[in-house]
């Protein structure tokens, strides 16, 4: 079984999200797949094989198959356009063919808008806790069924200070919450944000760096101000990427570095 560990969204592995994918030669079983998962000790993990006539991905965190990954779906793009032979075969992931195109590091990913049938921004202060009050509230259904509940925050100090064992001990009060994105504006054009993800039950402390929350906040974003077309989405002190719509369609622009 070939592997492939990669840096998503920074060359520097202190930024990065990094996140090793496998290129599985032989058949392997749900229950394998999760094993090797929860040994890598990362967020998500890839696994990559070979069909007649497509590469199918699969992507597990420490804790379960996951159905939705950008920052994975990212690293699978990457080693199918950098190391598999024969790119006349798609990638697959949940039965959809991964639309990309690399040029040296730099990938961008062709994405979908949140509905805004999966938004809720009527919350008010549903989920009430200390360290949730100074924030506003809002959620966006994840494509398991849950929410990830969003708290936009004040300033980069407020979002800085929430320590990821402080959010676990509160989440297990909230059944009904996945994940959590905390985050705050940098600056007055709305524009650029700064934003730290948490998802104790899918087994992820803290996410180094996460794509799928900052599509729920680009698709609200999108409702709140049509005319921004473009928000730049800075991670773990660092780590950049962006999200721009361009003639109706979303495109996730990153970069991607082979580790040693």
């Amino acid at each position: 079984m070939q592997k492939y560990s990669l840096n998503v969204f920074s060359e520097n592995p202190q930024l990065s999200n990094h996140c090793v994918v496998y290129l599985v030669s032989i058949k392997l079983q749900t229950e394998a797949m999760q094993k090797i998962a929860i040994s890598s000790n990362l967020s998500e993990s890839v696994f990559v094989e070979e069909k007649p006539h497509c590469f199918s991905c699969r992507i597990f965190s420490p804790k379960q198959e996951m159905t939705s990954c950008t920052h994975a779906m990212l690293a699978a793009s990457y080693v199918h356009s950098k190391k598999l032979n024969n790119m006349n075969k798609p990638i697959l992931f949940q039965g959809k063919p991964l639309s990309y195109d690399v040029n040296g590091n730099s990938i961008v990913l062709s994405i979908a808008r949140l509905e805004e049938k999966n938004i809720d921004v009527n919350l008010g202060n549903q989920y009430s806790h200390p360290i949730f009050e100074s924030a506003k509230q809002w959620a966006a259904r994840t494509s398991s069924g849950y929410k990830r509940l969003m708290l936009e925050f004040a300033s980069l100090k407020d979002v800085m200070a929430l320590s990821s064992s402080s959010l676990a001990e509160v989440d297990q009060l909230i059944p009904d919450v996945e994940s959590y994105f905390v985050y705050c504006s940098l600056g007055n054009s709305g524009n650029e944000f700064y934003g730290r993800m948490f998802a104790p039950k899918l087994g992820i402390c803290e996410d180094p760096v996460n794509g799928n929350s900052c599509i729920a906040l680009f698709s609200l974003q999108r409702i709140k101000k049509p005319d921004v077309l473009k928000i730049t989405f800075v991670q773990n002190k660092g780590a950049k990427f962006t999200i721009e719509e361009k003639l109706g369609e979303l495109f996730l622009s990153a970069n991607c570095f082979e580790s040693n």
